[in-house]
């Protein structure tokens, strides 16, 4: 836990932003997931009981119909879903390089589980995909980072089906974070910020 985690934080511009870092990007978290089956510790709160989700009438404006609107047809999609130990469990919630450090050998040290909470585990490919959506090679980059996954364990088709669903999830959570960030006072440049991640959610965006 308190162990130093060796190597860089790859981003765009970093010469190691290439095939092998994002097939180890899709291991790394498919074996984190494959070890959350068998996990027997201490529990964790489900995705609705996170902080941000969990306060979403409080943070939301009360007048603001239409976000509330989406935000309850996507938690009716996600009730659909089935649970089961193979589809579901503890995830990380933020896997993106900011999160992990990626060695001289190869391989990924992940740290910052600060988000951990049961959840489709789908819903981390997702997350760190939604980092790429708007990157020009972003189907190739998913691509390689599936085989990277699928390598390990397979995506269920029933959740992956859904990765839409769950993206559209994210940028709610994000809008949430930042409306309790700036507060109940914004500045001019905050109100912009809010306002384009309220068209974001609106939009109902998915993967181009």
């Amino acid at each position: 836990m308190f162990t130093w985690a060796e190597g860089d934080q790859v981003t765009r511009d970093h010469p190691r932003w290439n095939e092998a870092f994002f097939r180890e990007w899709g291991r790394a978290l498919a074996d984190l997931h494959a070890a959350a089956e068998t996990y027997d510790g201490p529990p964790r709160w489900e995705w609705k009981d996170e902080g941000l989700l969990k306060d979403s009438d409080r943070l939301l404006p009360a007048t603001d119909a239409a976000i509330r609107a989406q935000r309850d047809e996507l938690y009716g999609r996600l009730a659909a879903l089935p649970v089961t130990p193979s589809n579901s469990g503890l995830t990380h919630a933020d896997f993106g390089p900011q999160n992990f450090r990626y060695g001289k050998d190869g391989r990924i040290t992940s740290f910052d589980f600060g988000n951990l909470c049961r959840h489709w585990f789908v819903n981390d490919l997702v997350i760190s995909l939604s980092t790429l959506r708007r990157d020009p090679a972003r189907d190739r980059l998913r691509a390689w980072m599936l085989a990277g996954y699928t390598a390990v364990r397979p995506l269920d088709p029933a959740a992956w089906a859904e990765k839409d669903t769950l993206l559209r999830l994210r940028v709610l959570y994000v809008y949430l974070s930042r409306l309790a960030w700036f507060g109940p006072v914004p500045t001019a440049e905050q109100r912009t910020t809010l306002a384009s991640l309220r068209g974001l959610v609106l939009e109902r965006v998915s993967w181009p």
